[in-house]
């Protein structure tokens, strides 16, 4: 490799990451360390770009998802992070996968966003019956004070 082109790589990994970095894992990690640096629309880009990526490890499709998720309600781009959040619930429900995150945050956007305390009971339901096919309750407590708290405000509206 000449130095010129050794150079040259981490202005390409800046500009168009898919050039240079190869696999998505390393994209997803560019993403996350502009976004750590403030580098939000970059890393925005970079990250949606990373996720999808079919090979990309399931863990770090999740941490990615979670920390894009967080960008887009930060920015107020809540239809955006609703539509990942309702993906991530499919995956999660398909996957069998124990992880109410997905399920949590839907639900808090419907409860105090959208104020639609019908599908926030309806998100945590689902997300009641996940956790009973796995045979977890590792947060079957928050579940429960999250849907009675969802019914008392339900039944406070006239």
């Amino acid at each position: 490799m000449t130095l010129p082109r050794l150079l040259e790589t981490p202005l390409t990994a800046e500009t168009a990451p898919e050039r240079v970095l190869l696999h998505p894992e390393d994209r997803v990690g560019l993403a996350l360390a502009l976004l750590a640096a403030g580098e939000q629309q970059l890393g925005q880009a970079t990250l949606t770009d990373a996720l999808e990526a079919a090979d990309l490890d399931s863990d770090l499709r999740r941490r990615g998802q979670i920390e894009l998720w967080q960008l887009l309600r930060r920015s107020g781009r809540m239809s955006d992070g609703v539509a990942l959040l309702e993906s991530m619930c499919a995956t999660a429900t398909r996957s069998r996968a124990t992880d109410c995150y997905p399920y949590i945050e839907l639900a808090k956007y419907y409860e105090h966003v959208a104020r639609d305390y019908p599908a926030a009971e309806q998100i945590v339901e689902r997300a009641q019956r996940l956790l009973d096919l796995s045979g977890q309750n590792t947060q079957r407590a928050e579940l429960i004070h999250r849907l009675q708290r969802i019914r008392r405000k339900g039944q406070a509206i006239p």
